[in-house]
């Protein structure tokens, strides 16, 4: 027992087989012996007999019956005697022995005692161990104690020899600790290396000990603790990661914001600080319930572990950067962003500053700047790139631009204290801008932005006003590249283009082919995304899309906002000073041929970009190619055109109050919603539900009609696929007019009624089931179109565009129409195959890079718009155009910054709302058109009985074909003289005209030059020289032509007099046999021009 361990003893289980136990068996028991191989216990089993059996009869005789059969198996069990057992063949004799019964009891017996013994011997082997383990157990006790004592005895003389010397043991300890007495290895052995008696010595001291001691213990403990945090907090600070002084401040300042970083990183740190405060914000039963967590899942146990953690840790992380912030002021990262978070989403100052006081976001003014910071002390020269910065001064560090993000000559605003970041970020957001559009092809947007500014109260001089200025935005162009856009090209592809055609226009027949396909397809997305009786068929919908051509690849667009300019662009001098601006603004010197040797992009609403087109006419050929914008290419602003076409829908469809009829005005009265008034539409939201909801209505009212189901519950649970679409086809061509009542018709002779007026009573047609159909098609292409530009199909929009410019002109948009004229001629002509692939892969933006998120690029504008009126507007005495300048480039940063704290910080509200259901719509309107059977024809039905012929709809594809040749016709003409003047190369350039304005009057000394042969010219007329075509203009036309001032301010007009039409033929005259003309001469300055973006 001396060798036995005793957790080897304590593992010892009852169930241990006794040959298996270190003891010898008692003397007294039988041993055990291996049976022989020759014993019937190592023989197989014996197959049992099967015989009669019948019952006993007496004793141990059993009599079996013939006519019952029972097996009976033979024991398992040897037998006592050690002759041979008698097996048990089949004999006649089916009755057991009297042998047999006693062996068989004798072996019962045996089996019984083998187990009696076995189970003493178990007992007996248990009590010797417990017995053993017993006196060991005595024994070890009796040596502690003896080891105990004699330790005691060797303390207590210990003790005794210091107190005779007169000294004590807290100078023995104080001693023997002392790094100098050569005893560190006797230290280190006698209290350092066995585990826990440190500890355990702690706690004696602040458990089992005085108040004195108790108190000087925890003294020294909280001293001790405060010189380990302050060494942490040093660490931390010295760290950098809040110290904004060794930031950069710029859009990674913002975007590399990660809050979940900085408290991990901080728990490093400072790990004491950390443990503290996480005790402090922990209690026993927290504890406990992280401790129980019991799952069959170790993994799910984890993630319970740790979301109940990362609040507690966030909390902690949080208090760390505040105490942090109070240590030093440059730790205010984490506090900047907050704020910017705040003002970003539209918090107050008064809710900024009282969150500064508790120390969790930086003051206004540091984010605003401070009321005394003026213009005067903002350094707005523009230095170059390597020119040195001015250390700030304010406690929002400025930080320097990396070089390599810089443009060349940018501008560098060294702020001063009380600027604010929002300042910085203004400068290192334009900065980025300006690199983006020196180093990338961009492509330009810029629209119109009233504000108002509203005064509290007024007094002379300050009131209420509105003002209008412009807000521009640049963008990478995708897939874009300088060889393509060489603006050299554009100006050869323009000269040779020829006119624009009808056929240009019109549909060839595989386009026909291909856009009715897309209707159809859009009839099929209609039904399945706005109902839910055919949701099942999405996929199989999306598969079957048709005209997927020239789709724009996907990708994520880059958004780059400049500062708001207070500028009207109301007119086209307005137009013209925006531009400028923008190029300006960037870095460009927009009077430099190398400036205009590329394509610049430039989209915007209807009305600016005609007000360019007519800038670029009146320009053309009396200015210089720069100056006369002949490097921009105008692109659509199809936002503005869906509302064009959305409010043309309306008014063409608006109709009457009648309730026999599917006008608009009748079905917006079955929805019970707000009365519209034609002069004064609702927005272009309101009024594009409601036509899409009734195409719903009407398209649901013609599937039911030819599904051949009486609902369509019904029979949307039974159909299929193909089913459906072969049916969509059929409801498609059951609304097809043909000809409408506004186009041919027929009636009877008119009649005068008794109050004389003239009635017309129809015969043929029904003017209700065309008026519908009309709106069905109508509506499909506003659904085509919309559908078309949020997937970003290029080729299904422009097969609509070409439908649109009649559609336009047959409503009323003239405007609208005259511009998709420009838009068709350049796809089809103007523009160079290169050219046109890159624009119509950057009309439209995708702002998240996912499918079916695209927009177009008017609207992007339209929504910095909103950003800067709703969200970032200022109000009182800060309402201003400076500010607006100041905060409208950082709007796309300031957004990101919100959409990513919401996201990680806030609550899961989503991105999106859900939109209600419009089953209850869908109800009503079906049921007013199944009670009008309006999708039913009955020859002779008009809309007021009164007049048959009012209430007609107008077909407006045909209306704008029949008006489409006037307008083309002073299209192309406008167009050829475009292409005469860009011909002209101009006599002098603007800058030498404004330096020496007596050239204009002719008053520039001819004798200077050398004399020329040709009779003299007189003093009111000045010599212009075109490709070596000689005209004389009188001096003040040349005047008004060469500074281009006067002719900013007329619309160049398609219309114009026949007196002035067959002068200007007549001046031309001699410029049409001009065939030398190459419009890259005037880029031959450069004989081998370089195809690198930066060197333009």
């Amino acid at each position: 027992m001396d060798d036995l361990d005793l957790g080897e003893l304590f593992t010892f289980s009852p169930l241990t087989s006794p040959l298996s136990s270190p003891h010898p068996a008692d003397s007294h028991l039988p041993p055990s012996s291996p049976p022989q191989a020759s014993s019937p216990w190592c023989t197989p089993r014996r197959v049992a007999s099967t015989i009669p059996s019948t019952p006993r009869a007496s004793g141990t005789e059993q009599v079996i019956s013939g006519a019952h059969a029972q097996s009976v198996e033979r024991d398992d069990f040897p037998s006592s005697d050690s002759g041979p057992i008698a097996s048990s063949p089949r004999v006649a004799n089916l009755f057991k022995t009297k042998e047999q019964v006693i062996r068989r009891k004798a072996q019962k017996k045996r089996k019984e005692t083998l187990t009696a013994q076995r189970a003493q011997r178990v007992a007996a082997q248990q009590e010797r161990l417990h017995t053993d383990i017993a006196v060991t157990v005595k024994q070890q006790a009796e040596a502690a104690q003896k080891a105990s004592g004699d330790r005691e005895h060797c303390f207590l003389k210990v003790i005794e020899d210091l107190s005779n010397v007169g000294a004590s043991w807290g100078e023995l300890v104080e001693w023997i600790c002392q790094p100098g007495v050569g005893h560190g290895e006797v230290r280190h052995e006698g209290m350092f290396r066995r585990a826990g008696q440190v500890e355990r010595v702690l706690d004696l001291w602040v458990s089992s000990n005085s108040k004195t001691g108790k108190a000087k213990v925890h003294e020294w403990v909280l001293n001790y603790m405060g010189k380990v945090v302050g060494q942490e907090g040093q660490a931390a600070t010295k760290s950098g990661i809040l110290l904004t002084r060794r930031m950069t401040i710029s859009e990674s300042f913002v975007l590399d914001f990660d809050l979940q970083k900085i408290h991990a990183e901080l728990r490093v740190l400072c790990p004491s600080m950390a443990l503290l405060m996480k005790e402090f914000s922990t209690t026993r039963r927290q504890k406990q319930e992280a401790n129980q967590l019991t799952t069959t899942d170790p993994s799910e146990r984890d993630s319970l572990t740790t979301r109940a953690m990362e609040k507690k840790n966030q909390s902690i992380g949080t208090a760390m950067i505040n105490l942090l912030g109070e240590r030093s002021q440059r730790n205010s990262y984490v506090k900047h962003i907050l704020g910017l978070y705040l003002y970003a989403t539209g918090a107050q100052r008064q809710v900024l500053s009282m969150l500064s006081s508790l120390g969790f976001c930086s003051s206004y003014p540091s984010i605003a700047g401070s009321e005394n910071f003026s213009e005067d002390e903002e350094v707005t020269e523009r230095a170059p790139c390597d020119a040195p910065a001015e250390r700030d001064r304010d406690t929002i560090e400025n930080a320097g631009v990396d070089n390599t993000l810089q443009a060349p000559n940018p501008v560098s605003r060294l702020l001063y204290r009380g600027a604010g970041l929002l300042r910085r970020l203004l400068n290192a957001c334009f900065t980025t801008s300006r690199a983006c559009a020196q180093s990338k092809l961009c492509g330009h947007v810029y629209d119109n932005i009233n504000m108002m500014f509203r005064i509290a109260e007024q007094i002379l001089g300050r009131k209420d006003s509105q003002e209008n200025g412009t807000y521009a935005t640049i963008f990478p162009l995708y897939d874009a590249h300088p060889e393509d856009m060489q603006t050299a090209d554009l100006l050869a592809s323009l000269d040779a283009a020829p006119p624009l055609t009808s056929k240009d226009i019109l549909h060839t027949p595989e386009e026909a082919r291909l856009f009715q396909l897309s209707l159809e397809h859009a009839v099929m997305r209609d039904l399945v995304s706005r109902t839910d009786l055919f949701a099942r068929f999405h996929a199989d919908v999306a598969a079957c899309l048709p005209g997927t051509d020239s789709q724009i690849p996907l990708h994520k667009t880059d958004v780059y906002p400049l500062p708001a300019m207070n500028i009207d662009e109301s007119s086209i001098t307005g137009n013209a000073e925006v531009v400028d601006t923008i190029f300006k603004s960037l870095g460009f010197d927009i009077g430099t041929t190398k400036f205009a040797g590329i394509v610049r992009p430039i989209f915007g609403d209807q009305l600016s970009i005609s007000r360019l087109r007519s800038l670029m006419a009146n320009r053309a050929g009396h200015e210089s190619l720069a100056r006369s914008y002949a490097f921009a290419a105008f692109g659509p602003g199809f936002f503005h055109h869906q509302m064009a076409l959305t409010h043309g829908i309306i008014e063409t469809h608006w109709g009457s109050a009648s309730t026999v009829t599917a006008s608009l005005h009748n079905l917006n009265t079955v929805l019970d919603r707000k009365p519209i008034i034609l002069s004064s539409l609702p927005p272009y939201r309101t009024c594009r539900d409601l036509i899409f909801t009734c195409l719903s209505s009407c398209l649901l009212q013609c599937l039911e009609r030819v599904c051949g189901h009486d609902s369509l519950a019904e029979y949307a649970s039974t159909t299929t696929f193909p089913e459906f679409h072969e049916h969509v086809q059929l409801a498609d061509s059951s609304r097809n007019p043909g000809t409408t009542s506004s186009d041919a018709v027929e009636h009877d002779a008119p009649t005068q009624s008794d109050d004389g007026s003239i009635r017309v009573t129809l015969t043929q047609g029904d003017m209700v089931f065309e008026n519908a159909c009309l709106f069905i098609r109508d509506a499909l292409v506003l659904r085509e179109f919309t559908d078309a530009i949020k997937g970003g199909y290029s080729g299904r929009i422009i097969r609509t565009l070409k439908l649109l410019a009649l559609m336009y002109r047959g409503s009323g948009r003239t405007k609208y129409a005259y511009e998709l004229l420009h838009l068709v001629h350049n796809l089809a002509h103007v523009w160079p195959k290169p050219l046109r692939e890159i624009m119509i892969k950057n009309w439209l933006v995708n702002l998240s890079g996912k499918p079916g998120s695209w927009v177009p690029v008017d609207l992007l504008q339209e929504h910095m718009n909103f950003w800067i009126k709703v969200i970032y507007k200022a109000n009182g005495s800060n309402a201003s155009w400076d500010w607006l300048a100041t905060i409208s480039p950082c709007i796309s940063l300031l957004r990101k910054l919100a959409l990513e704290i919401n996201g990680t910080l806030g609550a899961r509200l989503g991105s999106k709302h859900h939109s209600p259901t419009l089953d209850k719509d869908f109800t009503a309107l079906c049921s007013s058109l199944r009670t009008n059977n309006i999708f039913e024809v009955e020859n002779g039905r008009v809309v007021n009985p009164e007049n048959a012929g009012a209430g007609a709809v107008p077909n407006v594809m045909n209306v704008g074909l029949n008006q489409l040749q006037g307008p083309l016709d002073d299209y192309n003409g406008a167009f050829k003289q475009l292409q005469r003047r860009r011909r002209m190369t101009p006599l002098v350039n603007l800058d030498d005209i404004l330096q020496e304005p007596s050239r204009c009057m002719g008053e520039s000394s001819v004798g200077e030059v050398e004399a020329d042969p040709r009779p003299e010219v007189s003093p009111n007329f000045v010599e212009m020289t075109y490709s070596s075509i000689m005209v004389t203009l009188p001096a003040q036309d040349l005047c008004s032509a060469g500074t281009g001032i006067l002719q900013d301010h007329d619309v160049l007009s398609p219309e114009g007099d026949e007196d002035e039409e067959d002068e200007e033929e007549a001046l031309w005259e001699g410029l049409e046999d001009v065939s030398s003309y190459d419009p890259r001469e005037a880029f031959a300055a450069e004989e081998n021009p370089s195809l690198d973006i930066s060197d333009y």
